[in-house]
């Protein structure tokens, strides 16, 4: 993570259910993933991503891994 970087993350508001080191690192590659496959997403669609997330905190950091391992564009457990 760039340091330039760094305090947006940190001004992010992560729902309580994943705010935690794990996940905001995990969530940080994920951004990072999506700037170098040329698709960033829009804040509508990190705001939606993060709450159904939420719903499933327990597979959260796995299902975002997952899915950078397999090239996917979206998030699948």
């Amino acid at each position: 993570m760039d340091a330039l970087e760094k305090p947006k993350l940190l001004k992010m508001k992560f729902p309580d259910e994943l705010n935690n080191e794990h996940f905001i690192k995990a969530w940080d590659e994920w951004l990072q993933y999506r700037k170098e496959i040329k698709k960033p997403l829009t804040q509508l669609s990190r705001n939606m991503k993060l709450k159904k997330l939420a719903q499933r905190p327990l597979i959260a950091v796995e299902t975002i891994y997952n899915s950078i391992a397999n090239g996917w564009q979206g998030l699948f457990p």
